[in-house]
């Protein structure tokens, strides 16, 4: 079988962006079939019409004034275990012992939902605040983690520092943002989140300003290296020029000595020669 839904009876303008979700527990017992509620929540979504079994369970949405909002018929989905993939219906365990899930049309005027078997007994009453209690909402980011299962299908994790939680959602996420940091908002429950929203979150544009300041640093560290190292080469080879200025001047003071010219006469033909008295004395050291 697979779980079937029919809205048969509506008194009033229902919500259409929002759902009620129950998670429900089935057990099939010798003498009994138990169903039991695990948890309860409100997110945005749609309901779906399947249809209206003919035998099966039925829930009742009671407003405030006690009149019901809308009636819906189920079936428990035991062909989505003994077939999965087939029906579109997840359900997780064995025929007699399985979880599933309804998603029921949202009322800002309901009071509670009253659920009954298929002998038309009331077996759940499931107040309607009970849908806002699951959980604390918080917003969380994270690195998204997206795994296949053949059974059923793609699995939503979020790893935040050292904790990993579980995503669950009534609409479809996204499989292309897989392994993209995200910002979830959500209720949490023991190690799943019942998602609200998710985006992916921004790129981190003071990380980005520090890598380029990074890199200004470095670039300023090269032309100030390189300034640096044209200076000493400009001073190395002025160092050169000079001492071989230098070397010229004593051949000349030697060779015009060797003539019989004095130092005196000697000094003032440099000094002439636009020489500076540094340069005319460097030259004569260590000449008698």
């Amino acid at each position: 079988m697979v779980l079937l839904f029919s809205n048969i009876l509506f008194v009033s303008a229902q919500d259409i962006d929002r759902i009620y979700v129950l998670n429900l527990n089935y057990k099939k017992q010798t003498n009994a079939e138990l169903l039991n509620l695990i948890n309860s929540y409100v997110t945005q979504g749609y309901p779906v019409n399947y249809g209206e079994p003919k035998n099966g369970y039925k829930i009742n949405i009671i407003s405030d004034a006690n009149k019901t909002l809308a009636s819906i018929k189920f079936s428990i989905p035991t062909g989505a275990v003994l077939m999965p993939g087939v029906t579109n219906i997840e359900a997780k365990g064995t025929p007699d012992n399985l979880n599933f899930t309804i998603y029921a049309p949202y009322y800002q005027n309901a009071a509670r939902m009253d659920v009954y078997d298929y002998r038309n007994s009331k077996v759940l009453e499931v107040p309607v605040q009970d849908f806002f209690n699951l959980g604390e909402r918080k917003t969380i980011e994270g690195k998204l983690g997206v795994v296949y299962d053949s059974k059923t299908g793609y699995i939503f994790y979020l790893k935040s520092g050292n904790d990993i939680y579980k995503l669950e959602s009534s609409q479809a996420l996204p499989v292309s943002w897989d392994a993209n940091d995200v910002i979830v908002q959500g209720r949490i429950l023991e190690n799943n989140i019942i998602v609200e929203s998710m985006s992916l979150k921004p790129a981190d544009t003071s990380t980005q300003s520090q890598v380029n300041k990074n890199n200004l640093t470095w670039i300023s560290v090269i032309i100030y290296g390189a300034l640096i190292t044209v200076i000493l080469i400009s001073l190395l080879l002025y160092r050169i020029i000079r001492r071989g200025s230098t070397n010229n001047l004593r051949l000349y003071i030697i060779d015009n000595l060797k003539k019989g010219f004095s130092k005196e006469q000697i000094r003032k033909a440099l000094i002439k020669a636009n020489y500076s008295s540094k340069e005319i004395v460097e030259a004569f050291k260590g000449m008698r």
